[in-house]
């Protein structure tokens, strides 16, 4: 009795987490990109769904903790010193659309970094995969 007891539990978390994901999905999308910040909620959700991609495509040049490697002129992602644009939200989003140095003309053309909403991110690499539109959301 008590197994199907904790079966039950289990199962009703499980469909209160994914209910309460697909809301904050829902306000994440509706939400003004450069005041997300202020909104602590909908920044631990994002900051959960866009992990993981940071962690498998950008940890290889920006280091696990974003942190990037001067040696290398891969710029440090969590200080205050942005050098394409000033950090909003949608400058960001611009970047990871266009990449750097990419040769796609919305790009900047000041560092390499993949395009990662174009088919082939860059030319150079063919093993590089582009991200879905849902994918770059989440990373933004």
């Amino acid at each position: 009795m008590r197994a199907i007891f904790v079966l039950i539990l289990a199962s009703l978390l499980g469909a209160a987490v994914f209910a309460a994901d697909g809301y904050a999905e829902r306000l994440l999308l509706r939400a003004d990109p450069d005041a997300l910040p202020a909104d602590a909620m909908l920044l631990d959700f994002a900051v959960r769904r866009g992990g993981t991609l940071f962690l498998s495509r950008c940890a290889a040049c920006h280091g696990v903790s974003g942190s990037g490697d001067p040696t290398k002129g891969v710029p440090d992602l969590t200080d205050d010193d942005w050098l394409y644009g000033s950090g909003r939200v949608a400058e960001i989003e611009r970047v990871i659309d266009y990449g750097i140095r990419s040769h796609n003309p919305k790009a900047w053309n000041l560092a390499i970094m993949p395009a990662y909403a174009r088919p082939q991110p860059n030319p150079a690499d063919k093993n590089i995969q582009s991200l879905s539109p849902g994918e770059i959301g989440d990373l933004i």
